[in-house]
């Protein structure tokens, strides 16, 4: 019979400090959380590719295993809901729409979420505040729209550990980085300073694509210091133009993905021909010539 937890995997748990409970047929949150309150000291869960599909329950976030979890894997259970997880502790839409009773205070150490190949409608609300020291987030394969209105930090709250950002093919329609107020900013300080990687590849993002809305009020330049790629290949819309505007606010940007894009090389000669790209160009130039001398080959994009 399927949807057990076998005393073999609670046994490896208690002595390695990671349970996984991956493809064991799980439907139940219930023996999942009862499993989980026998365990102490947990670094990683991995809950990958059962059948939760039902939203994630409050009383998973009264675990104890938050304060020493660094990874939890949730992709592949064709799951519908993961608000609990961030700072509201429900989804807004929830008829019971529980509240947490825990503090926002707690400083949670989850390094990496992977809530890939789900059925998400939103990502869980202001989750950067919840867990300020997740470093990987991923979103990838949605099977649904996930919505971003508002815009990334907006909905997830600012992140100062964050490094990488996969939501590639997950029917994003429309994707900013910032797009309105943000939860948990600084300031006068970057919203992302540690984000290396943003993958947004195999979505229908469609016009014009750019890091920043117009919308947004806040200084210009330097929100991204450290972000080095973006990936906005194989969009199913057309994708007619990348704004220069992405060298400004990404200053140490090294690459952007245009691959399997039918605009592809109108796009890049746009931005090459911009007083921004040139300008950054131009920053990197003593970076691309050290390369060049030890390696022979170099490029700018």
């Amino acid at each position: 019979m399927g949807g057990k937890v076998s005393r073999e995997r609670v046994d490896g748990a208690t002595a390695t400090g990671v349970l996984v409970l991956s493809r064991c047929n799980l439907h139940s949150w219930k023996k999942i959380v009862k499993t989980l309150a026998g365990l102490s000291h947990l670094r990683g869960v991995a809950l990958d590719r059962n059948r939760l599909s039902k939203p994630l329950p409050s009383s998973v976030l009264r675990l104890d295993m938050w304060f020493t979890l660094r990874t939890l894997d949730l992709s592949s259970n064709d799951l519908t809901c993961a608000c609990v997880l961030g700072g509201l502790g429900g989804c807004t839409s929830s008829k019971k729409n529980e509240k947490r009773t825990d503090s926002l205070q707690v400083v949670y150490p989850l390094e990496s979420l992977n809530l890939s190949n789900n059925r998400l409608l939103q990502l869980p609300p202001l989750l950067l505040v919840t867990f300020p020291k997740l470093r990987r987030l991923l979103c990838r394969g949605n099977t649904v729209p996930l919505d971003m209105e508002g815009g990334f930090a907006c909905r997830v709250g600012s992140g100062a550990a964050l490094t990488m950002i996969d939501l590639g093919c997950s029917q994003l329609r429309s994707f900013y980085l910032l797009d309105g107020s943000v939860e948990g900013a600084a300031p006068e300080g970057s919203f992302f300073p540690s984000l290396s990687e943003l993958l947004l590849d195999g979505n229908s993002l469609g016009g014009t694509f750019t890091l920043v809305s117009s919308q947004w009020e806040g200084p210009k330049a330097g929100y991204f210091p450290l972000l080095k790629t973006i990936n906005i290949a194989s969009q199913k819309q057309i994708l007619e133009r990348v704004d220069p505007s992405v060298y400004v606010v990404a200053p140490s940007l090294h690459k952007v993905i245009l691959a399997e894009n039918a605009m592809q090389d109108a796009m890049m000669a746009d931005l090459r021909h911009s007083k921004e790209y040139q300008q950054w160009a131009e920053r990197r130039k003593s970076g691309v010539d050290k390369q060049l001398r030890f390696t022979g080959s170099a490029a700018l994009m």
